[in-house]
């Protein structure tokens, strides 16, 4: 299950850049590495920068039950830079592949799911 929602009332028109913050790390750091690039690769799809300078959105990751093989929750929240408010959140649960092989996909695939409705940057 993917449940992504807006919170509050960002401005997400004049945000463009964004940095990660320190989140509940998943227990292996290889998927908690693809976790990172798949959402960076995402994020500068839409026209986003990263940023390890002030930043105008900040994202963190939180895990439970994150396994090589399966998602039991993964929740991503983007807060706003200056508030430090909730903007956005993704909440994805359930999600199990049949082997390690398959979950690197299962998992890049869902991201893709979880982040569609995530703003564009406006040129």
């Amino acid at each position: 299950m993917i449940v992504s929602t807006f919170h509050g009332d960002t401005d997400f028109n004049t945000a463009k850049t964004y940095a990660w913050v320190k989140g509940v790390a998943a227990r292996d750091p290889s998927v908690e590495a693809q976790l990172h690039t798949t959402i960076d690769t995402l994020l500068a799809e839409k026209g986003w920068e990263l940023t390890e300078e002030t930043a105008d959105v900040y994202l963190k990751t939180a895990t439970e039950r994150l396994t090589a093989v399966s998602i039991g929750v993964l929740r991503i929240d983007v807060t706003e830079g200056p508030s430090k408010q909730l903007a956005w959140r993704s909440l994805i649960t359930d999600i199990v592949a049949s082997k390690r092989e398959k979950f690197g996909r299962l998992l890049d695939k869902t991201l893709k799911k979880a982040f569609k409705p995530f703003p564009r940057i406006k040129s």
